[in-house]
């Protein structure tokens, strides 16, 4: 694997972010296919042909006339794909430039005039402060089907069709010289039709066609094997969850946590606060811009993978469960049966400019605080850094079974937009940090004049000491290292006076905890922490499964059963801390026939238990007629293909020390057996079922939860 590939040094900096995004993410799966079925009954089968019957002394003008209007077609349908749907970006006032992120699109090189449009973007300028403005292009610029005033796939063909389709034609040369005479009678005019599966696309052009016999041809159509609605479809799917979800933010701050670090050939640390004996760490912020755009994100970005897709491939890091939790389920899509024949991929080339801004004093990032501890000795360095990103991310979808077999491309951008080391939402006001005025001094030793304040430290389980407790006072400018608890859990000291700082206590594996104190002149305080350890805990998932007799509508709770050799769940908790306790999100992921059970780290405390069952097998629900209004329509059947989410749940549960201290936990997700139905007694209201999975775990909280209460 590339050595610039996540690795696993900073495990308690990582967040689980993908993973939650993958628990939101595959929910949505039932609905979206749901949608497409609705789409298929709106629209009406391009099935009847419109073409009158020529007889066989006419077939070759026919068959020439289809032939261009095919080849002109896949023409307008090849600019389309490589300008994310647009023929002309001048005439969309889509506006390209070598400074990519303040562009509507992407030069593929310096200087180049072959751009790619994003479909989201910030609009605004990159260093908007309120009411910036983000740009949605499917359903607001660009639509799939024709649109009064506005681009549309269907549309732009069509006018490509119209102006292109006689240098196709050549003034129908190739039929004169076979005996023909062909004289339009007008114009050609174009209608293109896409639906779910294929396009159909109609020639109105009528011809006056002689030789024996003299005939008028008028109609034309074809049918292209492209499914352009589920390319469409997916791109704006993937356009709306980089929106919603920000999931190449997000991926990017965990690169960003992964390869910083008080080493100046790493990218300044978000923060840290440690002792040093050595001389300070300092960096150019030209140089990081360098090392982020070479290093970190060509390697990187392309890891990203859609489940479902034809392209996507577990990454080996089966005895890892926290980078196969990020990987392996790091960016999903509903994966539909529709995704198997799409390979996605995500591409960063250093060519495409950035916008990169850390808060440094010109080119040279250095620590914001160097003070002294004359009790201790301990030389402090407070190293924090906001980091402000903007960069291009180009998606390729390629349908591998348009055209038969030949395959389609299409290609757009997405852009990734952090501000103050934190993803840009949609409605987004910068923060001013408060810098202090001048250097307060407020860290050096002879500014601790309060009285002594003894802190003991305690593991909450075990109920013993915790030694190497850093103890961290914050004003909210500075931050202040006091020391560091003994082999007993202690440490006595004085404190800067100050009014209602924050007291933060802080070691690995446990939750960090933070509260007020006064500290006073000559005034002697005693404060008794407890921290909360995060305990490894050997667990396993079983299902509660839902059954359906045949014939009745109603499902009811059934056995316990294990997952099979198709399932694997994924499960996140997410404790609900106070606010003096720091936030704490861990997730695993559970298989069968392992040689070991997985282990997840778990520190008393109220969570949010989010479980996903997913299932590689196929799930079919068959065609059904129904009845409108006295005319009767057939649904097709729906297919949900592999990796559809089969079972979850959803609830709050407390953990306590003796909750922790089983031997096993056993989580139970809630299955409805919808596979253990026969097939042609499926209905689209089995679909509920999985939809509604996790609301109604709720009413089962019991049940899911006797493996660990």
């Amino acid at each position: 694997m590339n050595s610039h590939i996540l690795f696993n040094g900073k495990r308690g900096q990582l967040t689980l972010f993908i993973v939650i995004g993958a628990v939101l993410l595959i929910g949505g799966a039932i609905y979206f296919s749901a949608r497409e079925q609705a789409a298929r009954q709106e629209l009406q089968p391009f099935t009847q042909s419109l073409i009158q019957e020529v007889p066989s002394e006419f077939a070759p003008v026919q068959a020439f006339v289809d032939r261009c209007l095919g080849q002109t077609a896949r023409e307008g349908l090849q600019i389309l794909g490589e300008h994310a749907g647009f023929i002309s970006l001048l005439e969309n006032n889509i506006n390209a430039r070598d400074d990519a992120t303040n562009a509507d699109a992407v030069p593929l090189a310096r200087g180049s005039e072959y751009a790619i449009p994003y479909w989201w973007y910030l609009k605004s300028g990159n260093g908007c402060a309120a009411n910036c403005e983000f740009s949605m292009v499917p359903g607001n610029k660009l639509f799939l089907r024709k649109t009064p005033g506005k681009a549309s796939i269907e549309g732009q063909l069509e006018e490509y069709i119209n102006a292109n389709i006689n240098d196709c034609l050549a003034d129908f040369r190739e039929i004169k010289a076979q005996g023909f005479n062909v004289s339009p009678k007008r114009s050609p005019r174009s209608a293109v039709t896409i639906y779910l599966g294929q396009m159909g696309i109609r020639l109105d052009f009528p011809l006056e066609v002689t030789k024996e016999a003299a005939r008028e041809l008028s109609d034309f159509l074809i049918s292209l094997p492209l499914d352009f609605a589920k390319v469409y479809n997916t791109a704006s799917r993937l356009a709306a969850m980089q929106a919603d979800m920000k999931f190449l933010e997000k991926h990017t701050l965990n690169l960003i946590t992964a390869f910083s670090g008080l080493d100046r050939n790493k990218l300044p640390p978000f923060a840290d606060v440690r002792p040093s004996f050595g001389p300070k760490v300092t960096w150019s912020e030209s140089q990081s811009m360098e090392r982020f755009k070479n290093n970190v994100l060509p390697p990187n970005i392309q890891l990203l993978k859609v489940f479902g897709a034809k392209n996507y491939e577990p990454y080996p890091f089966f005895t890892d469960p926290l980078l196969d939790s990020l990987y392996n389920r790091g960016m999903l899509i509903p994966g539909t049966a529709n995704y198997s024949s799409l390979e996605i991929t995500f591409e960063y080339n250093p060519f495409w400019n950035i916008y990169f801004d850390i808060d440094c004093n010109g080119d040279s990032c250095e620590p914001e605080t160097f003070q002294e501890n004359f009790i201790t000795g301990i030389i402090l360095q407070q190293y924090n850094f906001v980091y402000d990103i903007s960069f291009p991310v180009k998606v390729t979808i390629r349908d591998t079974e348009a055209f038969n077999g030949e395959g389609y491309l299409f290609t757009f951008f997405l852009e990734a937009n952090i501000r103050q080391n934190d993803p840009m939402p949609s409605a987004y006001s910068r923060i001013e940090a408060l810098q202090p005025s001048g250097n307060s001094q407020f860290c050096d030793s002879d500014k601790k004049t309060s009285g002594e304040i003894t802190i003991e430290a305690k593991d909450s389980v075990s109920e013993q000491p915790i030694p190497e407790v850093q103890v961290i006072i914050s004003t909210g400018t500075e931050n202040c290292l006091i020391g560091t608890t003994d082999e007993e859990g202690k440490l006595v000291s004085q404190f800067p006076v100050a009014f209602g700082p924050v007291v933060s206590f802080t070691k690995p594996g446990f939750i960090g905890y933070s509260q007020r104190i006064e500290p006073r002149v000559d005034k002697k305080q005693f404060l008794s922490i407890a921290l909360n350890p995060k305990v490894a805990k050997s667990f396993e998932i079983q299902k509660r499964l839902r059954t359906r007799q045949p014939g009745q509508k109603d499902w009811e709770i059934g056995s316990i059963a294990n997952l099979s050799r198709y399932e694997e769940a994924t499960i996140i908790l997410t404790r609900l801390s106070g606010l003096q306790e720091q936030d704490y999100t861990t997730g695993s992921a559970y298989v069968v026939n392992l040689t070991e059970l997985p282990t997840i780290d778990i520190a008393p405390g109220k969570y949010e238990v989010r479980i996903m069952l997913l299932d590689s097998r196929n799930l079919s629900i068959p065609q059904k007629k129904i009845k409108v209004k006295d005319e009767s329509f057939t649904l097709p059947e729906i297919g949900l293909g592999e990796g559809f989410k089969t079972g979850g749940a959803l609830y709050n549960f407390t953990f306590t020390k003796y909750n922790l201290q089983k031997d096993k936990l056993v989580f139970y997700v809630l299955n409805p057996d919808i596979l253990a139905i026969p097939e042609p007694q499926r209905t689209l209201d089995d679909l509920d079922e999985l939809t509604n999975v996790d609301q109604a775990s709720a009413r089962y909280w019991e049940k899911l939860t006797q493996g660990i209460r």
